[in-house]
């Protein structure tokens, strides 16, 4: 499968519950609040619940200034609008972490399911950069987290804050893959550690011993953790902390 191909599995409909949303910029397109009564789009109850409920979803970016218009989940529907819920869902739906607007191409009875989304082609920008935002990285293809193009485009987006790193630990770490490893974790959660030693030592020819090694120095310096078999990098906001607890500790002041 190629890295930017998309399986249609629905996970990151169903996974980022409480995440899914528009800028301000999209949702009040041509100055009309009620995004969707201006586009094309084919009849659907959900579009006409949205426009009912929006508002109640609304949060304000600390970061812009400017209000986001979150899509909730099927059970936060449930949960806060329950007379509409009634009306507009089936029961089965009560424990649903879905996108409202996630639905299902059916084959074959249940054995088969597509996803799909209601209002493709008007969806949040968020949801149309993904997985591309995330080096193609998707939750449900965490094996290309394990390639070099990733490694590449982790290199790409954060090798600002392993540069500082570099220079905090350049007398306390030999191994100058381990900052490869990093840049690999950084940001992205667990990664299976049988998995990621072979990826290097395909790629980078590293033996055995230089491994254990260099995992070691990141451990001692609390730059990963490791918990059954799985690792996991410092992130890029306890990168931040660590510097800045750094520099205080040796009287450093930034300019």
């Amino acid at each position: 499968m190629e890295l930017n191909l998309c399986s249609r599995c629905g996970r990151c409909c169903i996974e980022f519950e409480g995440q899914i949303h528009f800028t301000s910029e999209e949702i009040l397109h041509q100055k009309n609040p009620l995004f969707f009564s201006q586009q094309k789009l084919p009849f659907n109850p959900y579009i006409e619940l949205y426009n009912q409920i929006q508002t109640h979803w609304e949060k304000k970016n600390l970061q812009t200034g400017q209000i986001d218009y979150y899509i909730p989940s099927k059970r936060q529907i449930w949960k806060k609008h329950f007379d509409l819920a009634q009306k507009f869902f089936l029961k089965d739906s009560q424990n649903s972490t879905e996108c409202l607007f996630l639905a299902w191409n059916l084959e074959n009875g249940d054995s088969v399911r597509e996803s799909y989304c209601i209002i493709h082609g008007f969806h949040p920008n968020m949801c149309r950069n993904y997985p591309s935002s995330k080096g193609n990285v998707c939750k449900n293809h965490q094996e290309r987290k394990y390639t070099m193009k990733f490694l590449q485009y982790q290199r790409e987006k954060i090798s600002f804050a392993i540069e500082v790193l570099k220079l905090l630990y350049q007398d306390k770490i030999t191994f100058e893959f381990v900052y490869d490893v990093l840049t690999l974790l950084m940001d992205f959660g667990n990664f299976n550690l049988k998995i990621l030693q072979k990826f290097f030592q395909t790629n980078f020819k590293i033996s055995d011993p230089d491994w254990t090694k260099g995992i070691s120095q990141l451990l001692s310096h609390q730059l990963v953790t490791i918990e059954e078999e799985q690792i996991q990098g410092i992130s890029l906001k306890e990168t931040e902390y660590l510097v800045d607890r750094i520099m205080e500790e040796r009287g450093w002041h930034s300019s």
